[in-house]
């Protein structure tokens, strides 16, 4: 799971970027998007899909799981 699947794609994000200070590649860049927001700009010739950034999201795993019930 990459920080597309975990965040962005369930619209959790709250532009913190604590996943793109964690990645180990620099894949991650904060973005401010249509919103104003900063949101994770994610370069897929540097990510290597090791999931550090979705271990440090604080949205992550907990708000996922608890969409799934």
């Amino acid at each position: 799971m990459d920080v597309v699947e975990s965040t962005l794609r369930y619209d959790l994000c709250i532009g913190c970027g604590i996943c793109a200070s964690i990645c180990p590649t620099g894949a991650i860049s904060m973005r401010i998007n249509s919103e104003i927001y900063l949101s994770p700009e994610i370069d897929s010739k540097l990510c290597v899909l090791c999931g550090v950034c979705s271990d440090y999201c604080p949205n992550a795993y907990v708000k996922l799981f608890d969409m799934s019930k």
